[in-house]
């Protein structure tokens, strides 16, 4: 993980763990996502748009925010294929958090907040999973338990 910090050579935060959440906002940090940042040995990637505040700022450990400006130069070359005003952006954060070890990504909105047991409810029971493709290009997932 400090070898993507460096790589990337931006001011981001040290990883808390490798469980990740992955939001969107084009406002200032809702209650849900102030809850979420809270959450104990979560980090907490925050995609920016276009419309999102240049001064969004939330200080909270494991909190990432990735303005469009840190996106660029994160080096992605699919940055460049996502639209503005779309959350498709979205997939600058998974690949993010994938690059700094996540191997647990909760995908989630900006004004959304996990029901009951909330992320508790989880199980991290390591799996195999895998997806093949067949001949006739239809596939199917398998799970190895």
């Amino acid at each position: 993980m400090e070898e993507c910090r460096k790589k990337f050579s931006l001011p981001l935060p040290e990883p808390v763990s490798d469980k990740w959440i992955v939001v969107t906002s084009i406002r200032y940090p809702s209650e849900d996502v102030k809850r979420l940042a809270s959450l104990d040995g979560w980090n907490l990637v925050v995609v920016a748009d276009v419309k999102t505040p240049k001064d969004w700022h939330l200080d909270a450990p494991g909190v990432h925010f990735l303005s469009l400006d840190v996106q660029t130069k994160l080096g992605f070359r699919i940055t460049t294929l996502l639209p503005e005003n779309s959350y498709t952006r979205k997939n600058v954060g998974y690949l993010y958090a994938i690059q700094m070890g996540a191997k647990w990504i909760y995908d989630t909105d900006d004004d959304n907040k996990p029901f009951g047991k909330g992320l508790d409810q989880f199980d991290f029971t390591e799996r195999i999973s895998s997806l093949c493709s067949s001949r006739n290009d239809s596939a199917t997932a398998t799970n190895i338990s």
